[in-house]
This record gives C-alpha cells, structure tokens and sequence, in this order.
C-alpha cells in the first residue's frame, strides 16, 4: 500500500475516533449548559408565504426598486440575515428570505415537539434536492412579484446558500437574476473534509456543536 495512503487512512480513523469521544463529552456538558431557547418570530411587514419562507417589504413601499431573493448558510437562523435584509429593504427593494428545511420554523415534527428536536429530525430527511426545489419555488415567487411590478430581480445568498443560488442558475434554464451577490459561498470543498465521509459508518450519530452555548442560542437553529 501506498505509503501516503496508508498515512491519510491512518489519519482519517483518528480523526474520527476523537470526533466520537470529545462529541459524548460535549454532548455530556451542552446538555447541563444550554437553557431552554426562546425563539422570536421575526418581524415582517408582508405576510409570511408560509413556514419556509416570509417576505420583507421596502422601507417606502411607493419607491421599490426591485425585488430579492437571501439565503441563509448551513445551520445559519434565517432570521441572522436580516441585517442584510434591512439594508436592502432601506434601499427600496422587497426582499423574499427563504428558509431551508430544517432550519429556523421549516421542519416537520410533530405539534407536542419542541423546535430544537423538530429540526434535528428534519435533518435526518433533508437532501440537497430538497434544498434546491425549495430555493426553486421561492424563485417562482419573487420572479411573480418582479414581472408583475416590472422590477429587477436580485439574489443574495450566504455560505450554503449562496450554492444554492449558483446551482439554480446553472442547472435550469427557467432561473434568471439580473444580479447576484453570494457571501463565502460554498462552491468548493478541502481534500481533508472527505473524510468525514468515514462518518457514514455511524448513521446514528448526532455530533453536538462545540461552539460556545452563548453563539448556539444567537445564530444556530
């Protein structure tokens, strides 16, 4: 066997062997830490199209420019786009933030369970399919509000979804936006990331976050 090979192997089974024992410790100590989490509904002045998505009006409904589409990043609370939403609302344009099965209100648990369980079960269901035909449908909307105002249409994603946008612009010929603005998006993966695909070998594995309680509460969910 290759010497580099066998090396990397080597590499990848540590890794994952220290992913498996420090993820039981932090699920020991996260579990005693993280106070019940209260989640706001974020304020939109346009009714929400429905769970998955909720529309954000131009600060002078007289003078709209255009019409946008945000996406939010993996394991990102939509809700955390909003700072950018707000400065696009300012400039006159009606925004459109979409929010990605398993994040924020967009999953399918049961009515008696909390969000928190809610949305990990959504995950073990979610495929990046999924993700696009629900980025797709969304598109469908703001294109609708575009044509009937007669307004450009822009699209704004981050991390993930700025992925999902290129995607959708590269894979159907029905997608047009007059402008894009993708924040780190994820087009490209490191060598050392497929790894994780050893992962694979422990489908029931639930990884807790090592980031600290106090980040978990404000941007992750």
């Amino acid at each position: 066997m290759n010497i580099k090979l066998h090396l990397l192997i080597t590499s990848s089974f540590i890794v994952v062997f220290c992913i498996l024992v420090f993820s039981c410790r932090a699920d020991r100590q996260n579990r005693s830490q993280i106070p019940t989490k209260h989640t706001r509904d974020a304020t939109q002045i346009i009714p929400a199209v429905d769970k998955s998505m909720g529309w954000y009006q131009a600060a002078n409904p007289e003078k709209i420019s255009a019409v946008a589409l945000v996406a939010h990043g993996l394991n990102l609370r939509p809700d955390k786009m909003e700072s950018i939403i707000t400065l696009l609302t300012d400039s006159g344009i009606d925004v459109l933030n979409l929010s990605l099965r398993g994040h924020e209100r967009n999953y399918t648990g049961k009515t008696h369970s909390d969000g928190a369980k809610a949305r990990l079960e959504a995950f073990k269901t979610v495929s990046y399919q999924l993700w696009i035909d629900e980025t797709h449908r969304a598109y469908h909307i703001v294109r609708e509000r575009s044509a009937q105002k007669k307004l450009p249409l822009f699209f704004v994603g981050f991390s993930l979804g700025g992925l999902m946008g290129v995607d959708l612009f590269a894979s159907y010929p029905d997608v047009y936006f007059d402008r894009m603005v993708l924040l780190a998006p994820a087009l490209s993966m490191h060598a050392i990331n497929y790894t994780a695909k050893l992962l694979s070998l422990f489908p029931r594995l639930v990884i807790p976050s090592f980031t600290l309680v106090s980040c978990q509460l404000k941007y992750i969910g």
